[in-house]
C-alpha cells in the first residue's frame, strides 16, 4: 500500500490508493463550502459523473447543533447521573420517567450547522445522489412520552428544517437489524440508528442496511466530525472494494455550546418540567458576547399562574465563544442580562 499526499485549499489529509486500486481518501472541512469544493472536484473526475454514489451524513454536529447540559455540551455526563437520580431513582417518579425524557428530547434548542445544508442535500438528491443519515443514537421507546420513539422527534425536527432524505429512499420500509425490535440497529425514512441499547457500531449498522436496501454504490461519500466514525466506516468499504471518500466537517466548531453546569439551575428546571410538562430552554435568539464569552437567559414566558408569568427563572448559562466568529454591538440588544452569574456546583 503507498500513501499519496495532496495539498489543496480544501485541506486533504492524505488520499490512499491500495494494491487493487480502489481509492480511499481522507479530507478536512470547516464549511460547508470546502465540503462541496471536495465533493464537485470528486464529480469532475473522468468516469465519476455516471457512476452510483451514496452520500451519508452523520446527524449531530454535521446536520444539526444541539445546544445545552442535556445534549451536546461537555456537562451532559453529570446532567444525565442528575436526571436519573430525579425521575428515575426516584420511585415515585419512576412511571413518569418515559414522559419527562421525551419532553425534553423533543423540546431542548437545535439549530442548523449551516443554515444552507437542507439546499445541499437537495441539490445532490437532483443530481441523482443517494442521501441517507447515519447516526449513533439509539432509536429509543418512550413508556408514556409525548411521541413513542426517538424516531418520531428526529423525523419530525428534521423535516422543520427541510430535509427529506426519505425521498432516496422511495418506499423502502422501517426495518430492525436485530431479533428484538425496538432493541436493535434499524433504519427508518432516511435514517440509520447504529445503536441497539448497549453499544453504538455505524459500520455495522451500514453493512445491514446495505443487506436490506440491497445497494452496491461505486462511491460512497460520509461526512461525520468523529474521525473514529470515519475509520470504521474506511475499513468497512476496503472490505467492499468501494471508492471511500471521508470528510470530518468541523463547521459546528463556530458554533456556541453550553460551558459551565449549575446544579441549582438544573433542578430547577427539573421543577418546572414537572410543574408545566414543558422543558425550560434558552432562547437562541438572546445570545451575547460577554467577557469573550457567550451568554443566554432563559426566561419563563408560558404559565396559568399570573404571578409566574411575570417572573423569571434566574438562569444564566456561559457559552463557549464560537470559533473564529464575532458579534457586532447591535446584536447585543435583545434582552438584559441577568444579574446572577452561573458558577461551577462543587
Amino acid at each position: 500500500m503507498r500513501k499519496i499526499l495532496i495539498t489543496t485549499s480544501a485541506l486533504i489529509a492524505g488520499v490512499m490508493a491500495t494494491e487493487n486500486n480502489n481509492l480511499t481518501e481522507r479530507y478536512k472541512a470547516s464549511t460547508l463550502d470546502e465540503a462541496k469544493n471536495i465533493v464537485t472536484d470528486i464529480e469532475k473526475r473522468p468516469g465519476n459523473a455516471q457512476k452510483k454514489k451514496l452520500y451519508i451524513f452523520d446527524l449531530d454536529e454535521v446536520l444539526v447543533h444541539r445546544i445545552g447540559n442535556e445534549c451536546g455540551s461537555p456537562n451532559f455526563p453529570k446532567w444525565r447521573d442528575l436526571f436519573i437520580k430525579r425521575f428515575w431513582k426516584d420511585k415515585e417518579m419512576r412511571p413518569s420517567f418515559g414522559l419527562y425524557e421525551s419532553i425534553i428530547t423533543r423540546d431542548h434548542i437545535k439549530i442548523l450547522v449551516d443554515k444552507k445544508m437542507p439546499e445541499y442535500v437537495r441539490e445532490c438528491q437532483d443530481k441523482g445522489y443517494k442521501c441517507i443519515i447515519l447516526t449513533s443514537t439509539y432509536n429509543k421507546v418512550f413508556k408514556g412520552g409525548v411521541v413513542n420513539t426517538t424516531h418520531d422527534i428526529y423525523k419530525q425536527e428534521l423535516e422543520n428544517f427541510g430535509f427529506d432524505f426519505a425521498r432516496s429512499w422511495g418506499e423502502l420500509q422501517p426495518k430492525f437489524f436485530g431479533l428484538k425490535a425496538y432493541h436493535s440497529r434499524c433504519y427508518a425514512d432516511g435514517i440509520i440508528y447504529a445503536h441497539d441499547g448497549k453499544a453504538s457500531n455505524k459500520s455495522e449498522a451500514l453493512n445491514s442496511f446495505f443487506s436490506y436496501a440491497k445497494i452496491d454504490p461505486d462511491i460512497v461519500i460520509y461526512m461525520d466530525d468523529n474521525p473514529r466514525n470515519l475509520d470504521d466506516i474506511e475499513t468497512l468499504m476496503k472490505t467492499k472494494n468501494q471508492h471511500f471518500i471521508g470528510i470530518q466537517y468541523n463547521g459546528y466548531k463556530k458554533l456556541p455550546q453550553v460551558e459551565c453546569y449549575n446544579e441549582l439551575a438544573e433542578g430547577k428546571r427539573f421543577d418546572w418540567l414537572v410543574k408545566t410538562k414543558k422543558w425550560l430552554t434558552p432562547h437562541v435568539q438572546h445570545c451575547y458576547k460577554v467577557n469573550g464569552l457567550w451568554t443566554i437567559k432563559e426566561a419563563t414566558t408560558e404559565s396559568t399562574d399570573t404571578e409566574e408569568q411575570n417572573s423569571e427563572i434566574d438562569v444564566t448559562f456561559k457559552l463557549c465563544k464560537p470559533h473564529g466568529t464575532t458579534i457586532s454591538n447591535n446584536e447585543t440588544s435583545f434582552a438584559t442580562l441577568t444579574q446572577s452569574p452561573c458558577e461551577e456546583t462543587p
